[in-house]
């Protein structure tokens, strides 16, 4: 599967292509819904360090060279492609380009994070307004209610709803993670700071 004739160029052996947030998010959905072979869709977005560390990295660069869509990251990588003549609009900012596709999904998709810094797959998830609640996306640390698993509906049901629940407790510790965390340390420094400020005029002294 592939998009209409994207905007590419070459730069140091590597294809590179120029496509938007949206076309992105429409490929990973065609290739979920009806995947050519049992291969994945493989889109990154690279900056200029990516490129210059496979210029000096032999396997970083065969294995690039075998991606669907590699994606200019910055600036200075659009301006040669523009060089070559490929009509490039915008740069493709890596995480703009996560939250697009996350929140382009159209059906339930299971999300693995690689790498990163702990609780990262957290961070991604408070990013995004669209992302909390989103039907179509789930927590692995979270038993998703098996089909069939009971047969009863009221027991059916109370499953479910203990699952809303244990799901929206995660989404508030997240949301308020995220809010209440930056402010603490921010109130914290200013305290300190205030501290060192008034032990300084106290021991300031005219001669």
């Amino acid at each position: 599967m592939s998009l209409q004739e994207p905007t590419s160029a070459e730069l140091f052996s590597l294809r590179l292509t120029s496509l938007s947030y949206a076309d992105v998010s429409e490929a990973v959905n065609r290739h979920l819904v009806d995947p050519p072979t049992s291969t994945a869709l493989i889109v990154d977005a690279t900056n200029t360090m990516g490129m210059a560390a496979s210029c000096q990295d032999d396997r970083l660069r065969q294995s690039m060279s075998t991606y669907d869509y590699l994606l200019p990251d910055g600036m200075p990588l659009v301006w040669a492609m523009r060089r070559r003549k490929a009509a490039v609009r915008s740069t493709t900012a890596g995480p703009h380009l996560v939250q697009a596709v996350l929140g382009g999904l159209e059906q339930p998709t299971n999300i693995a994070l690689v790498g990163g810094f702990p609780n990262e797959h957290e961070r991604i998830i408070a990013a995004s307004a669209k992302l909390i609640g989103d039907p179509n996306l789930t927590y692995l640390d979270i038993e998703k209610p098996k089909a069939g698993a009971a047969t009863d509906p009221e027991a059916a049901k109370k499953q479910a709803e203990e699952y809303d629940a244990e799901l929206t407790k995660v989404q508030q510790r997240v949301q308020w993670t995220m809010t209440l965390f930056p402010a603490a340390i921010f109130a914290l420094l200013g305290l300190v700071l205030w501290r060192l400020r008034e032990s300084r005029r106290a021991n300031f002294t005219i001669d």
